[in-house]
């Protein structure tokens, strides 16, 4: 599923930017807003949706005090807003916390390393918590969109019900997880996050420069993931790829917040393959989980070959195109390196 409406994005009318909701309006100097600034508004965003979605924070009356700098400059981006269903509440929440993992770690040279590798910890250990879950939710999809390849309906309802077993022993542990102390310190630092974030010097120069340099960065583990990747295509390698491709978009999309189009061009075509990656991942879970499946239950092993075999395709299918988009995004890349140049 797409991250992309859950991005910051900048804002802008009649030569100054406004904001599209409650947020942060950073001020625009000489020198326009700094890094912190910056990335301080696009955290509490995260953060803002996070509190919002996860299963585990309970809300009153919805957060307040946020803070606001000056009048020029809003990360705007849609609304954070709690999702009806439990399914995308986890979704959500599980995209917070990856982007809030994923920027930190990427601009990790602006932050105060005592405050970002703690948290990044325990954010990692979250993402994990909430990833069991929704990896299970996009399974069971995958799979009962394949059940009318088994002709016994009481195989059918043999198979669910080992994705029910599956499925109550994840929500068991997750709630589990969720009344720790380990989880509320999470929550706690997530929820205030805005006011505890602790930068490095350099992270208070102009904003257009301290944070370009960590997106060339990222672009470089792309491009090694791409070139492992064309030399043996292997599902776990493309998916290797679709993780740097997923940073390179989140880093893309916040330097876009200062430098517009060009940045913004290329977290789409980032988008784009590591969403046509993420179909590959997924039909490889289906598989895996599918010839476990038979392991523990041979009888199944007939009458679940054409299933296995239909999600095998389906990952052969995904793959197709997908160095045409990698070409996609290198162009992107050269022409968002281009802009500096001019510049």
């Amino acid at each position: 599923m797409s991250d992309t409406t859950d991005g910051p994005r900048l804002v802008a009318r009649a030569g100054r930017s406004t904001p599209a909701r409650e947020g942060y309006d950073l001020p625009i100097g000489a020198t326009g807003p700094s890094g912190a600034m910056v990335l301080t508004a696009v955290l509490d965003q995260f953060a803002h949706n996070f509190m919002l979605n996860d299963l585990g924070v309970e809300l009153s009356s919805g957060r307040q005090g946020r803070p606001t700098y000056g009048e020029h400059l809003a990360i705007g981006g849609p609304e954070p807003h709690r999702r009806e269903s439990s399914m995308e509440r986890v979704h959500q929440a599980r995209v917070s916390v990856r982007r809030l993992r994923s920027t930190i770690r990427t601009f990790e040279n602006l932050f105060d390393p005592h405050w970002s590798g703690a948290l990044t910890s325990e954010l990692a250990w979250y993402g994990a918590v909430l990833g069991a879950g929704r990896d299970l939710d996009v399974l069971r999809g995958s799979i009962s969109q394949s059940l009318w390849l088994v002709d016994d309906p009481s195989l059918r309802v043999l198979l669910l019900s080992f994705l029910d077993q599956t499925t109550e022993e994840i929500a068991r542990l997750a709630a589990q997880e969720r009344s720790s102390v380990r989880y509320q310190r999470v929550v706690q630092e997530i929820g205030s996050l805005a006011s505890r974030i602790q930068f490095r010097p350099e992270a208070n120069g102009p904003a257009v420069d301290v944070l370009q340099s960590h997106l060339r960065a990222t672009w470089r583990h792309v491009r090694e993931g791409y070139r492992d990747a064309q030399h043996h295509t292997t599902n776990r390698r493309l998916h290797r790829l679709r993780i740097e491709l997923k940073r390179l978009q989140y880093a893309s999309e916040i330097v876009g917040v200062v430098e517009g189009k060009p940045a913004i061009r290329l977290a789409h075509a980032a988008e784009a393959l590591q969403t046509k990656l993420g179909s590959v991942h997924d039909a490889s879970l289906c598989v895996e989980w599918l010839v476990e499946l038979v392991g523990v239950e041979p009888r199944l092993r007939g009458p679940l070959g054409d299933v296995i075999e239909f999600h095998e395709t389906g990952g052969t299918d995904a793959r197709r195109g997908w160095r045409d988009a990698m070409k996609r995004v290198e162009r992107c890349w050269r022409r968002w390196k281009d802009e500096r140049v001019d510049h």
